[in-house]
């Protein structure tokens, strides 16, 4: 038998005694290609350093990247978007030219929870030509593509482009595996550091992200991937989304009083504190006129 053969029999061998201790491989969910958020840095750092430690001494070799990246999302009033499953954003890369200077490579990527369906490259106008090139989204999509980027959304049933507004922006600090054999790239891991901001306020996050990048992967390694990820993982303390815009708005809401009303009405819900303030003094100064009152009597 080859002696690349016997490592793999070996890796999948000590994953599968390892998890027979937890629960059986057919209750085992599908891992890749949705969200982990755990509860800070230290915890990710510790399901970090659990799942690597099965891969030394195997044939599958982990390549470390640091990405800095960020987003701008969007979604109608309503979360149109969300509620089906989808995600607008614009999307910035970090890349270092030939003299190493750090510059971002900016695409608009339409998703189905965490699968891209398209993708474009965005690009910014000196001057505004029509109504929708006002819009913050419409404005960074090429002229000539527009018609084809609403096409596309129309056939996909959304037909509110107009009303996407921004609802979040974010930044990342993701330390990036790539999982590969000699001979193939298999997946990819990434551990993330999430900073949030949204109407003045900010959030901040942990997340993990494994995806399958390609077709035709052995399954014998995604197995083994996927068992060592959820032995890592204290499924007690660890929240599963479908996609990254699921993930962060679940923290928006946790988090900001009102979250979702203070989207879909940012006018009126910024009018109502001061309001409600404004009551309160006006009681307040009615209750202590009303007792110097009585004390004169």
């Amino acid at each position: 038998m080859e002696t690349k053969n016997i490592k793999l029999i070996l890796f999948i061998c000590t994953i599968f005694i390892v998890s027979m201790n937890i629960v059986s491989a057919e209750n085992k969910p599908n891992v890749f290609n949705k969200v982990y958020v755990v509860q800070n840095d230290a915890h990710l750092n510790a399901i970090q350093k659990k799942f690597l430690e099965v891969f030394k001494n195997s044939e599958v070799s982990t390549q470390k990247t640091i990405m800095r990246s960020g987003s701008i999302y969007f979604d109608t009033p309503e979360l149109g978007l969300l509620n089906n499953d989808r995600q607008l954003r614009i999307q910035l890369n970090e890349y270092f030219s030939k003299k190493r200077k750090s510059k971002y490579h900016k695409n608009i990527e339409y998703l189905n929870n965490n699968s891209l369906l398209l993708s474009l490259k965005a690009k910014h106008y000196k001057s505004v030509k029509t109504l929708e090139g006002k819009h913050p989204l419409m404005r960074v999509i090429k002229r000539k593509e527009r018609a084809f980027f609403t096409d596309f959304l129309r056939k996909d049933n959304f037909d509110e482009i107009l009303r996407l507004k921004e609802i979040a922006r974010l930044v990342r600090v993701s330390s990036i595996y790539q999982l590969n054999t000699k001979e193939h790239h298999i997946a990819s891991i990434s551990f993330d550091e999430i900073k949030l901001s949204a109407f003045g306020d900010e959030v901040s996050f942990f997340s993990i992200n494994p995806k399958v990048e390609e077709v035709g992967v052995d399954v014998r390694y995604l197995d083994a991937i996927s068992k060592s990820l959820l032995l890592a993982l204290d499924s007690e303390n660890v929240e599963v989304f479908n996609g990254e815009y699921e993930a962060l708005h679940n923290q928006l809401k946790n988090k900001i009083n009102n979250f979702d009303l203070l989207f879909q009405f940012p006018f009126l819900m910024r009018l109502l504190y001061p309001f409600i303030i404004g009551c309160i003094s006006v009681f307040g100064i009615w209750i202590i006129f009303r007792i110097r009152q009585g004390k004169k009597y």
